[in-house]
């Protein structure tokens, strides 16, 4: 038992790897496992790793070809060398092979690159191994991407572009999402809360266009209050 936390971590089973866990996964997706791990649910552990390692890739590339999804944004390819990147890539590809809906958020942060150039060269390549690219408009501008031609590459490609609507595309459908109106308080967190919300919506059976409505209302509870997260039990 840890004199940190009231349950005994060793108990946890691992349902989340995640690569180059930080601080700000431990202040964000990590406090919501750890309240599912005081209430109860034992599920909800967490491997943290990183691509430093020679071993890594090939034990990565094993566990990402057994999970129903993997995803990777933008800022995790931001902050790996060529190397690393190239690896990570490989990684993705081998769990596409095998059935893993792979799911990229482009998430592009141009402070973190290089150049464009080199920003636009590795997300074009991680796109080749995704089967579902949630991105935004912002991406796609930065990137001087335009949305049709990765609808061609991968099986989801959703646009979000702030209080406009939605763009989907899967296979030879697409279509438009309305946003529902709402008073912004803090931003921080809406992408990933979309993110979390579309992809849960689609393994649970939602069409595209549902589960797009399903990530709005995760968009719009996240920048109603401030802070990315929000416990309606404290304070």
């Amino acid at each position: 038992m840890s004199a940190s936390v009231p349950y005994d971590r060793t108990a946890l089973t691992t349902a989340v790897v995640h690569l180059g866990l930080g601080a700000f996964s431990r202040a964000h997706v990590c406090a919501y496992l750890d309240d599912l791990a005081v209430a109860g649910v034992r599920d909800v552990g967490v491997l943290g790793t990183s691509m430093t390692s020679e071993r890594v890739p090939a034990a990565l590339a094993e566990t990402a070809a057994t999970a129903d999804v993997v995803m990777v944004s933008g800022i995790t390819l931001a902050v790996l060398d060529d190397p690393q990147r190239t690896s990570l890539i490989e990684v993705l590809a081998h769990a596409a092979t095998h059935g893993t809906r792979v799911v990229l958020d482009p998430n592009v942060r141009p402070r973190l690159w290089g150049s464009t150039e080199e920003a636009a060269r590795w997300v074009d390549a991680a796109v080749g191994a995704a089967s579902m690219v949630l991105a935004s408009t912002q991406d796609l501008g930065v990137l001087d991407v335009v949305a049709a031609e990765w609808a061609t590459r991968v099986a989801e490609l959703v646009v979000t572009d702030g209080a406009a609507p939605s763009r989907w595309w899967a296979g030879s459908a697409a279509g438009t999402v309305r946003v529902e109106p709402v008073g912004a308080v803090d931003t921080t967190g809406a992408g990933d809360a979309f993110d979390a919300a579309y992809v849960l919506a689609r393994a649970e059976g939602a069409t595209v266009p549902e589960a797009v409505t399903a990530g709005h209302a995760a968009a719009r509870d996240a920048v109603g209050h401030p802070g990315g997260l929000r416990w309606p039990d404290r304070p």
